[in-house]
């Protein structure tokens, strides 16, 4: 067996008696309302990007705008991948940063949704085929698409601090749960961090780890798992 495959397989492989079902959310968490307490840093950012996957890696770019838009901000995410060049743009409430409408394209596919307190609808629209989507959401969404971790960032961070929030999934047509725990850290070099560590609240795959500058409240380093490309490994670091 090849050295890679052999070294995915030890990643992978789960002893089932470690298992452990995930708590289930309470009624409070269930209805957490988040409220960010700083706006977001306007301005244009870059990630060297590095993407792990099944023992080869790929070395890739992305950039992130922020800017202000009438009573709210739109968020551009644009980045180079195996699969070609995506861009993610999407419209955030003033106060809230509760999404308003998001557009999404890569290669031949093309992702439009729009939101309201209870619904997120819209398409997809991959080469001449043409999906609808229609989600009931249960509460408002927070941290979803591009520049999630910019929005995360917002938040009252302290060691400590805890909260949910959900997303939708378009690869799987729901709207999913996330639990997020902040830790205080120093890096190496001195600098104070939060921590943020977000997994899904049903226990499936594709956390995210994000330090978070302290002082300027940037996020400066991701880590995050991708379930759709078989577990594949992607770190970003900002650029500066």
């Amino acid at each position: 067996m090849p050295e890679h495959i052999a070294q995915r397989l030890a990643e992978i492989t789960v002893d089932v008696s470690t298992v452990t079902l995930p708590e289930e959310l309470s009624r409070e968490e269930l209805g957490m309302a988040l409220q960010p307490v700083r706006e977001l840093p306007v301005g244009e950012y870059s990630y060297a990007l590095n993407l792990s996957m099944m023992g080869q890696e790929m070395n890739m770019s992305q950039s992130v705008s922020i800017r202000k838009e009438g009573a709210g901000y739109v968020v551009m995410e644009s980045s180079q991948t195996p699969m070609g060049e995506a861009s993610d743009r999407m419209e955030l409430a003033a106060g809230s940063l509760a999404p308003v409408k998001r557009e999404l394209q890569q290669g031949q596919t093309r992702v439009e949704m729009h939101f309201s307190a209870d619904k997120a609808e819209g398409s997809i629209q991959a080469g001449p085929q043409q999906i609808p989507v229609s989600l009931d959401l249960d509460g408002p969404l927070f941290a979803e698409g591009p520049g999630a971790m910019f929005v995360l960032a917002t938040l009252p961070l302290a060691d400590g601090y805890r909260a949910v929030f959900h997303n939708t999934d378009i690869n799987s047509m729901t709207v999913k749960a996330y639990r997020m725990t902040t830790t205080a850290e120093v890096m190496e070099d001195g600098l104070r961090v939060w921590k943020l560590e977000t997994t899904p609240a049903d226990g499936s795959p594709g956390g995210v780890t994000v330090w978070i500058d302290a002082a300027r409240f940037l996020p400066l380093r991701f880590e995050q798992v991708l379930p759709e490309a078989g577990g594949a490994r992607l770190v970003g670091v900002l650029q500066e």
